[in-house]
């Protein structure tokens, strides 16, 4: 945990822990059958927690699944627990279960090539 410096006065100074945060992708079911899935905030320590939500604060819900996981690794992005920035595109098909998923297309691998861009030309070629 890291901790916070809060000042009163100058001479009352008080540390206060900071939980340490992290992002949860749960499912719940409807009442017509489907799952609903949900990324939550959450600290990663046990605690009480807040009321309903299963203790955390709804970062994205939906029924497809890439799209609330999408939603849920920015989040792991802002506070730190990846190091690059999801690219959307990898979350575009539509995915209802993390058991379909492939894994992110371009993490890791060097850019895409534009294939619709013009050749470059031969210094030889006609005009």
């Amino acid at each position: 945990m890291e901790n916070t410096v809060i000042a009163a006065s100058p001479l009352d100074i008080t540390v206060m822990p900071q939980p340490r945060l992290t992002v949860r992708l749960v499912s719940f079911a409807e009442s017509n059958g489907k799952r609903n899935w949900t990324a939550l905030l959450v600290r990663a320590e046990p605690w009480d927690g807040l009321v309903g939500n299963c203790g955390g604060i709804t970062v994205a819900r939906g029924e497809l699944w890439n799209r609330v996981a999408y939603e849920a690794e920015r989040a792991k992005f802002l506070i730190g627990e990846r190091d690059t920035e999801p690219f959307i595109l990898d979350y575009g098909d539509d995915i209802c279960t993390p058991e379909e998923w492939a894994g992110e297309v371009r993490g890791g691998t060097s850019k895409r090539h534009n294939t619709n861009s013009p050749t470059p030309r031969s210094h030889n070629s006609p005009e």
